[in-house]
C-alpha cells in the first residue's frame, strides 16, 4: 500500500506530474494514467484511484517538448541522434463568440476526445473563449491525448548530438534509447 502521509510529507511544490510504472502510451494498465496534479487531494484521489506502483516527478512549464532517440555502437566513442520529434499539444483557438465546447466539436483532432476534454474543463465548457486566445486542451504529451509528434530531423544539429554524447556517456552500458525533453527554446534543447 502506497503511504500518502508520507509522501505528503516530502513537501512538493505543485503541480507535479503522477504516472503509473507500467504504462501505456499515457494509460496506466489499470491506472488512471499521466495526470497533472495540483494539491494534496489530487493526490490523495490520484492514489485511490491507481492500482501499482507510481512514479512522482517535478512539473515543468517549458515551451517545447521533445522526443529524442539516441543511438551509439559500444565500441564507439560518440553516437548519434537518429531521430528527433516535437510534441504538438492539442489546444483550440478563440474568436470571441464561440464557447469551448463548439471550439472542441469543430476542431478536427479535439472532437476525438470530447468526453474526456469535457469533464477535464466542465468549467470552462461553456465559456466563450476570447478572440485569438490559445487554449490549451492539454499538457500531457501522449497520443491517448490528442497530442500530434511532428517529425523534425531537419534540426538536428552537431551540437546537440555533442550534447546527448555528453549526457549519454554518463551511463555505463547506456547505447539506445529515448530521451523525453523539455526547453524553452531550440538553443536550449541545442545545449
Amino acid at each position: 500500500a502506497i503511504d500518502l502521509k508520507k509522501i505528503i510529507d516530502q513537501n512538493f511544490s505543485y503541480p507535479i506530474i503522477a504516472k503509473p510504472e507500467i504504462g501505456l502510451r499515457g494509460q496506466g494498465v489499470g491506472t488512471l494514467g499521466v495526470e497533472k496534479i495540483h494539491s494534496d487531494s489530487e493526490l490523495k484521489t490520484y492514489i485511490t484511484n491507481t492500482a501499482g506502483k507510481i512514479l512522482l516527478e517535478e512539473f515543468l512549464d517549458y515551451k517545447l517538448e521533445f522526443g529524442v532517440f539516441y543511438i551509439r555502437n559500444p565500441w564507439d566513442k560518440s553516437g548519434k541522434i537518429s531521430s528527433l520529434m516535437q510534441r504538438e499539444f492539442l489546444s483550440v483557438i478563440g474568436d470571441g463568440k464561440t464557447t469551448l465546447e463548439k471550439l472542441v466539436k469543430n476542431h478536427d483532432r479535439a472532437k476525438n476526445y470530447i468526453k474526456d476534454l469535457e469533464n477535464r474543463y466542465k468549467e470552462n465548457w461553456k465559456t466563450v473563449i476570447e478572440k485569438n486566445r490559445i487554449f490549451n486542451l492539454g499538457n500531457i504529451g501522449n497520443h491517448c491525448r490528442g497530442t500530434k509528434f511532428c517529425d523534425v530531423n531537419h534540426k538536428i544539429t552537431k551540437k546537440m548530438e555533442q550534447s546527448f554524447n555528453t549526457i549519454s556517456q554518463q551511463f555505463s552500458g547506456f547505447y539506445y534509447g529515448r530521451y523525453d525533453v523539455k526547453a524553452n527554446s531550440w538553443e536550449d534543447l541545442e545545449n
